[in-house]
């Protein structure tokens, strides 16, 4: 494996590639990691050639991409195929093959829980990979987004979901067992907008949010005032990276080098340890 990249439209900001780099050093391991900034649907063929022509080894595929990842690939993994998006792509015997690596970073992170109900924020990829990996292991699932159609589109899960508004996503906020951000909100860093809006958590809740930012964002500054639990953006990357390792080749000593890069790069980042 001698090259990877990163597609999306937020791809050039991204934090992926430090965390890669740093961790191919640390590793020793002589290979690369770059970002494709994809804002427009007429460049996806150009990843594609790129792809299956040789001139990357495998692609990380973020938003607003990844239903699209799902649909170009030869083959996939059943995580994949039932939940209808995939965030990695590279070649396997000749053909392009498509996984799912945030699907197994929700189960890696939250390994072993269940939970009796969960507020899911967002409808996106991010959203389809969690409502997936924590099927079987919700007993009622909540999901809200701004664009209320596309919530109710959500597909993959299984179980008892409903839809709320946007407008009403805090309404008896401190029902939830498990709160899950799955959208861009707190990437900034701004520490005064909660994905949730307004309202209080229950104390015994659980926060998981895919974002992950450089600065103290809303989420981290809430749950830590309050003693509730965190299973942070770092985290989740952590997870999603490491789920990459052996589908692609990569040493095992991989894995330890993209804590420590983590590490690193955000020292507060102790939710890895999970």
């Amino acid at each position: 494996m001698s090259s990877l990249t990163l597609v999306g439209s937020h791809a050039a900001t991204a934090m992926s590639p430090a965390l890669w780099t740093r961790a191919f050093e640390i590793a020793e391991v002589s290979s690369s990691y770059d970002a494709w900034e994809v804002a427009d649907v007429a460049d996806l063929p150009d990843v594609e050639s790129a792809l299956r022509g040789g001139r990357t080894d495998a692609a990380n595929v973020t938003m607003p991409w990844k239903h699209w990842a799902a649909t170009v690939a030869d083959e996939a993994h059943p995580d994949v195929t039932v939940s209808g998006v995939a965030n990695l792509l590279f070649l396997r015997s000749g053909a392009l093959f498509a996984m799912n690596t945030d699907i197994a970073a929700v189960r890696a992170a939250t390994s072993g829980r269940t939970f009796g109900s969960a507020l899911l924020l967002g409808a996106g990829g991010a959203a389809h990979a969690a409502a997936f990996a924590l099927q079987g292991r919700i007993d009622r699932l909540v999901i809200s987004d701004v664009d209320r159609s596309s919530a109710a589109g959500l597909d993959g899960y299984n179980g008892s979901a409903s839809v709320v508004d946007w407008s009403d996503r805090a309404v008896d906020l401190d029902s939830y067992d498990l709160v899950i951000n799955a959208t861009p909100i707190g990437r900034d860093g701004s520490e005064d907008q909660l994905a949730w809006g307004t309202g209080e958590l229950a104390p015994t809740a659980t926060v998981y949010d895919f974002v992950y930012a450089d600065t103290r964002n809303a989420a981290e500054a809430y749950t830590a005032d309050r003693g509730i639990d965190l299973i942070d953006g770092w985290t989740h990357l952590f997870h999603q990276a490491d789920a990459m390792v052996r589908p692609l080749g990569l040493p095992e000593r991989m894995s330890d080098a993209l804590r420590r890069s983590i590490r690193e790069i955000c020292p507060a980042s102790a939710g890895i340890n999970r």
